[in-house]
């Protein structure tokens, strides 16, 4: 299993298969069954080694030389490599450093809750979504009243004014059921740790919604703090977030 920290290859034939998923070092990479590592590696005439790493079945496929990698979310990899004889055959060996990533252009660090981005290029809800997730981010989940302040005071400096009845989008909806609210990752909105409803127009209302016609199915923070339900076909400020 791959850490953040230094890890060794011995790379006998030149090259190494690693079986294993790095879905915990690499962020929004897709689980699979498993994830390739291949580093090929030649000598070139003045006798020093060139290396080329290669990732398979992840997210932000790539490959580069031996200067480093760039993997999704733009992790550098940078690689050292020497050799050393054993016997009648040449070893190889690489340590392989992944750097904590730092966040995406634009993003502003809120002390000990995460990176933010509050985007005002307004999106209808679900291509905020594709934005913040381009980003490597997410639609902003609340976890606590105080990650809801800081929301709201984002909110209060980039939005529209003092409209009561402006919201910015966040990450959570009930399009699947018309209730039940799950947050981007599919989990239940009660699972967060913060499920305060805006008392502006007593919300949820599920505004025009019928049988017929879907009413306010995404999710939003409403301006007095609190949540909201909008619109999903409605263009709209939203906060990408991303963790620390």
């Amino acid at each position: 299993m791959l850490t953040s920290g230094p890890v060794l290859l011995v790379l006998l034939l030149c090259h190494v298969y690693i079986q294993d998923s790095l879905c915990e070092v690499l962020p929004n990479c897709k689980s699979t069954k498993s994830t390739k590592i291949v580093i090929h590696s030649t000598k070139n005439h003045s006798g020093n080694w060139d290396a080329k790493v290669t990732f398979e079945n992840v997210e932000g496929y790539c490959t580069s030389s031996s200067e480093g990698v760039l993997g999704p979310d733009n992790w550098k990899i940078d690689i050292d490599h020497q050799t050393r004889g054993c016997g009648v055959k040449e070893s190889f060996s690489a340590v392989i450093t992944v750097p904590q990533p730092g966040p995406a252009p634009g993003y502003v660090l809120i002390e000990g809750i995460g990176y933010y981005k509050y985007h005002t290029d307004s999106k209808v809800w679900p291509e905020a979504m594709k934005v913040c997730e381009e980003e490597g981010a997410h639609l902003a989940i609340i976890n606590n009243e105080r990650e809801a302040a800081a929301l709201q005071k984002l909110l209060l400096q980039n939005g529209k004014g003092q409209d009561k009845n402006y919201s910015v989008g966040i990450g959570f909806h009930d399009r699947y059921n018309e209730g039940e609210y799950l947050t981007v990752f599919d989990e239940p909105l009660y699972s967060t740790g913060f499920s305060r409803w805006s008392t502006i127009y007593n919300q949820p209302d599920n505004w025009q919604g019928s049988d017929i016609h879907p009413g306010e199915d995404c999710g939003a923070l409403a301006i007095d703090g609190g949540l909201n339900d909008i619109f999903c076909h409605a263009t709209i400020d939203f906060i990408c977030e991303k963790e620390l």
